[in-house]
């Protein structure tokens, strides 16, 4: 275990799937205690996992989920907006501009939500 990240408390968005996953349980593995996020839910079986779903693209839903991940580890050392939306693979000219702005809501918008409401609780 080393001793730079035991008991720090390391948020990651997007943690159900791919990289999120990864560095949500490297980072536990470290001795670091996790606040995992996205928007479908999942079941960590490591105990220094805590995960509560949350979509980063809604305001009202970043605000609760950090006040309530402030309630739990009382502050937060790290923050990686990892969270992510791929859209499809086409040309402008037929992209649907409702999955254009779901994109830029996740991937534009939910890091500044998420990056503002733990700037704005102290607790980095």
């Amino acid at each position: 275990m080393s001793m730079r990240w035991q008991d720090k408390v390391v948020v990651i968005t997007g943690a159900t799937s791919g990289i999120g996953s990864a560095l949500a349980m490297a980072c536990a593995g470290k001795g670091a205690k996790v606040a995992a996020l996205a928007r479908r839910g999942m079941e960590f079986v490591n105990p220094d996992i805590w995960f509560k779903t949350c979509d980063v693209a809604d305001l009202g839903q970043v605000a609760s989920w950090v006040k309530a991940c402030q309630a739990h580890f009382g502050h937060i050392d790290i923050l990686i907006n990892n969270a992510s939306l791929l859209g499809v693979k086409t040309s402008v000219g037929v992209y649907d501009p409702a999955l254009w702005r779901s994109v830029i809501e996740v991937n534009v918008n939910g890091p500044f939500y998420m990056s503002q409401a733990v700037l704005n609780t102290s607790m980095l």
